[in-house]
């Protein structure tokens, strides 16, 4: 199969963010595919690029493993604001369309969603190439950034709006990551033989329990005898950061304890500042690492916390970074509704609190900390859940069966 995937923020497993779409294309190709991915130079969690030819700023071939990666311009301000957001979006999505333009012709293209802008305009050239689409739809816009506030001029919402039931009526296969957002197909009235669930996958041969590794970090770090709460993973408006904030602020006088936030978003330098403001020492913000480090952090931890703002729209998410978690057997706070809650009490890896109550946060917490038995429990817990549920394998094997069967309905 000759395969083209649009993911704007593809990284390797060198770079900071998850590596699902990485470790799906390698998959591929060494099936004997050719697989070529189209993206940004920059990545979701590190907002900057080498420095490079003006040629290679506007595009550059590289080779991933054994994938060919066509890294294009656009405008690299991504967390300097929400307008450099905008722009970084806007200009990925007209070199897209154009590199997608340009290209021999695959045979199917595999198209990620969010961002919808580059989704739409990669998918128009799909159409217009007679090229069938596959669209990944990892969260929905324009959905979640109304839910957020980002988005209140109504011209803007219906011209997305558009975009969207564009995408939705011309891909081939529409693959979504969660119930949550299945049944928000169906209800919109997208056919049910049109869509593919498959649960996000991790690969346990790099995210797992690496003790060793832990105590390393905790040394190098000067946390032996910290009780260490960690969050690994995006720092943006959606990722509810100041409940954690708060729980800290009531822990500050508690030596004992320390919060680490890794990653990086566009509240990062908001959150750096609150936490100077508040003198708060117990709280400790690193910067993004690449997914080879992150079993070694993750290993370091007490116990993780993954969060989200308490919007419907989050009842029907998985982050990513809860997998990753009990991959590594740490027991987990969770507040986040709906579908992640509903893993965390399944499995029994940890505990639920309301998303936006820094008092049951804490009370959760101590409920873990002062149990290094039942800790120790719920990690396993965790573990053996992934391992049942949410190998990178049966992910992999679900998306070359999508694909394979858009090739053949296709040919008819």
């Amino acid at each position: 199969m000759n395969i083209v995937i649009i993911y704007q923020f593809f990284q390797s497993e060198d770079e900071p963010g998850h590596s699902l779409t990485y470790n799906l294309t390698q998959n591929l190709a060494l099936k004997g595919n050719k697989v070529t991915v189209v993206c940004s130079k920059i990545g979701y969690m590190k907002g900057n690029t080498a420095n490079l030819s003006f040629k290679q700023k506007l595009l550059q071939k590289t080779k991933v493993g054994s994938v060919e990666v066509i890294r294009i311009w656009s405008y690299l301000g991504l967390h300097s604001s929400y307008m450099g957001r905008v722009f970084n979006y806007i200009s990925f999505s007209i070199s897209s369309a154009i590199a997608m333009l340009l290209i021999k012709k695959p045979e199917v293209v595999l198209i990620s969603s969010p961002p919808l802008f580059c989704a739409f305009t990669t998918g128009l050239v799909c159409f217009l190439r007679r090229i069938p689409f596959i669209l990944e739809v990892r969260d929905l816009w324009p959905t979640s950034l109304i839910e957020l506030g980002a988005i209140k001029n109504s011209l803007i919402k219906s011209v997305m709006f558009l975009m969207e039931r564009f995408l939705y009526n011309k891909a081939y296969k529409i693959i979504t990551l969660t119930r949550g957002i299945k049944n928000y197909l169906l209800n919109i009235e997208i056919p049910e033989a049109k869509i593919a669930f498959i649960h996000c996958g991790v690969n346990l041969a790099k995210m797992y329990p690496d003790y060793n590794a832990g105590i390393r970090v905790r040394s190098q770090y000067g946390w032996e005898s910290k009780k260490v709460v960690m969050y690994f993973g995006a720092l943006g408006e959606a990722n509810n950061i100041d409940v954690i904030i708060r729980a800290a602020s009531d822990l500050k006088y508690n030596k004992d304890i320390i919060f680490v936030l890794i990653g990086d978003g566009i509240r990062r330098e908001k959150i750096i500042q609150e936490v100077s403001n508040l003198k708060l020492e117990n709280v400790l913000v690193l910067p993004a690492l690449p997914k080879s480090e992150g079993r070694k952090f993750l290993s370091a931890a007490d116990v993780c916390i993954v969060t989200l703002k308490d919007l419907k729209i989050f009842e029907g998410a998985i982050p990513t970074k809860l997998i990753d978690y009990m991959a590594c057997k740490r027991p987990v706070l969770c507040g986040v509704k709906g579908e992640a809650k509903e893993i965390v009490e399944d499995a029994k890896c940890g505990y639920v609190f309301n998303s936006n109550d820094e008092k049951q946060l804490v009370y959760c917490l101590f409920k873990i900390l002062s149990n290094n038995e039942k800790s120790t429990e719920m990690g396993t817990n965790g573990y053996n859940y992934v391992v049942k549920n949410f190998t990178i394998e049966r992910m992999q094997d679900a998306y070359e069966r999508v694909i394979k069967s858009v090739l053949i309905s296709s040919n008819y």
